[in-house]
């Protein structure tokens, strides 16, 4: 087992997604602060997507990129700069 399926493992426990909850939660709560809660919609909408997106949704995301690149390739146009 790799470093990479180990962090997959950690994330996908319990212990993880606390983790990934206060982390977060702290980011939105400083964001909050420093525009003086101007953006807080904003904010909050922006923590709630990234809620959830690490760990199996994560990987499955990275996968897609993935097969996008090979076909990408395949097509003949993995050699654009982005």
């Amino acid at each position: 087992m790799g470093i990479g399926d180990m962090a997959k493992d950690f994330l996908n426990s319990s212990e993880g997604q606390n983790l990934e909850n206060d982390a977060l939660n702290k980011a939105s709560e400083e964001a909050n602060n420093l525009t003086g809660g101007q953006f807080q919609d904003q904010i909050n909408q922006g923590r709630d997507a990234l809620s959830g997106q690490f760990g199996d949704q994560q990987q499955g995301q990275q996968d897609q990129q993935g097969q996008d690149f090979q076909q990408q390739d395949q097509q003949g146009q993995g050699d654009q700069q982005y």
